[in-house]
């Protein structure tokens, strides 16, 4: 199992160098299964267009919009295979069997049925699956939370006995928080089994864009990683942000990070 953000395939030859690797595994009589992100910002410029058409998007229609930037990445993908000679195929969600309960942005896998896909690498073939998306009971298409690709791939990859999962990234490895917007940061060179990975959208809505980014950098200063993200169900005239709060936690750091973030909020008024 192999799974590629959306950095590491922002443009065709990005996704180029990803096949070739994808091809450099199958060519050493592995059987591999890739999930992938959407490419670059994507999913961000989907519901930005989203929110010019409507400033209060369905959750539904947002989930089938969004899905699209995930099955634009696995058909590239599944193309740029092709075009080195080897035998691919791309895959939805659904296709794939990943079932969710019923909530739209935001569902949790339920279960995965990995019949297709099994049959798919029985055939010789490799294996591409749109991250970040599955369907309910009812067919319906529905999306994970923020990062919901590295959850799709550790549940395809035990759903399948795979051997292991690789989640390739665009950093040297686990950092206290993401190096790309944060100076400082500590890799981890290791991490025990009771580190617990939180990861939740706070919908704080922050009435300046400035202060969201101020209460966010007073966050990283004292060890959340809190990424801005525009809100997709407010008035364009309103600066208003939605927190994505994600923290990399041991069981010493919970209580401790709970009451960061509640003197943060008090030091911003929120």
């Amino acid at each position: 199992m192999q799974k590629y953000g959306g950095t590491s395939l922002e443009n065709p030859d990005a996704i180029k160098r990803v096949a070739r690797r994808i091809v450099d595994t199958r060519d050493k009589g592995i059987g591999v299964v890739v999930v992938v992100s959407a490419m670059g910002n994507t999913t961000d410029q989907l519901i930005a267009m989203a929110e010019i058409i409507s400033s209060q998007p369905q959750a539904r229609e947002l989930d089938v919009l969004l899905s699209t930037g995930e099955l634009q990445s696995a058909t590239l993908m599944a193309m740029a295979l092709h075009s080195l000679g080897c035998a691919a195929v791309s895959l939805s969600g659904g296709q794939a069997g990943i079932l969710t309960d019923s909530r739209h942005r935001g569902a949790k896998i339920s279960t995965v049925k990995a019949g297709r896909i099994l049959t798919e690498l029985q055939l010789g073939k490799v294996v591409i699956v749109a991250g970040f998306q599955g369907i309910n009971e009812n067919t319906e298409i529905t999306t994970l939370e923020r990062g919901g690709s590295d959850t799709t791939a550790v549940a395809i990859a035990a759903g399948i006995s795979a051997e292991r999962c690789e989640i390739y990234t665009d950093v040297s490895g686990i950092h206290t928080a993401d190096p790309r917007m944060v100076k400082g940061t500590r890799r981890l060179k290791k991490i025990g089994f009771d580190v617990k990975s939180l990861s939740h959208i706070i919908p704080i809505i922050i009435g300046k864009e400035k202060t969201a980014l101020e209460f966010g950098s007073y966050l990283f200063k004292n060890g959340i990683f809190a990424q801005p993200i525009r809100y997709p169900t407010v008035p364009h005239n309103e600066a208003r942000i939605r927190l994505s709060i994600t923290a990399m936690l041991t069981k010493n750091h919970i209580t401790n990070s709970l009451s960061v973030f509640e003197s943060a909020k008090k030091k911003f008024r929120l």
